[in-house]
């Protein structure tokens, strides 16, 4: 999959978040004003971000660790975040670094199976 590819994919999701934004709504809980969003959409957008950070950078990254633990409600701080994450992933993901550092380690790998031959 090109990089292209991984951009358009994340300017997706990063949309999806500012439609689960959207549906921001507030609870008077006396003397407290709780600010949520919609529970089914927070749902869907956190599942279609987590297979996406999952299936680039795996379960082990910190991008999918911070992601599972700072989007895990219907608070619309954690929507906020999960969209902040995105921006920094496709910030990443736009300037070449996942390739970079997948490249380089590659090549490194390459150089060892060459000095074994």
């Amino acid at each position: 999959m090109k990089p292209a590819d991984l951009v358009k994919r994340v300017d997706e999701l990063i949309e999806m978040s500012r439609l689960v934004l959207a549906t921001q709504h507030s609870e008077y809980a006396n003397p407290y004003t709780i600010h949520r969003v919609k529970t089914a959409p927070m749902a869907g957008f956190r599942s279609a971000c987590l297979s996406f950070i999952d299936r680039v950078y795996g379960a082990k990254h910190p991008h999918f660790i911070e992601f599972t633990q700072e989007a895990k409600s219907d608070y619309v701080n954690d929507a906020e975040r999960g969209a902040a994450i995105l921006s920094a992933i496709r910030s990443e993901i736009a300037g070449g670094w996942l390739f970079t550092m997948k490249g380089l380690v590659a090549a490194e790998l390459f150089s060892d199976f060459i000095e074994m031959a």
